[in-house]
């Protein structure tokens, strides 16, 4: 995944497009995710895609909205180790918060 940052970053330096333009396209990205896990849930048209090319544009999506996460991070000057870092920090506090869960199934 590091690697994967920092190939990111290193593109985005080049890119001509404003934190806030490419937050504009993140917003975009989100919504053609969100179309293809309708078609694939089958609440919108499949297009004739079949389920497997449908799960390849689930992925293709949400790694274009990975990318411009990183690239809008970028813009506002964060290197690859601080959003490393975050993300373990974020992991860290969604594991803690996912045992408190089974915590709560165990008084139920």
């Amino acid at each position: 995944m590091k690697s994967a940052i920092k190939k990111v970053i290193t593109l985005n330096k080049k890119e001509p497009k404003t934190a806030m333009e490419v937050m504009v396209k993140m917003q975009e990205e989100c919504g053609e995710l969100a179309a293809e896990m309708l078609r694939y849930i089958g609440k919108k048209g499949a297009n004739g895609n079949t389920k497997k090319i449908l799960k390849g544009k689930i992925l293709e999506e949400g790694c274009d909205i990975m990318i411009t996460v990183v690239s809008v991070l970028e813009k506002f000057g964060f290197k690859e180790k601080d959003i490393a870092k975050m993300i373990k920090l974020k992991c860290d506090k969604w594991k803690a918060n996912l045992s408190k869960y089974k915590e709560w199934e165990k008084i139920k």
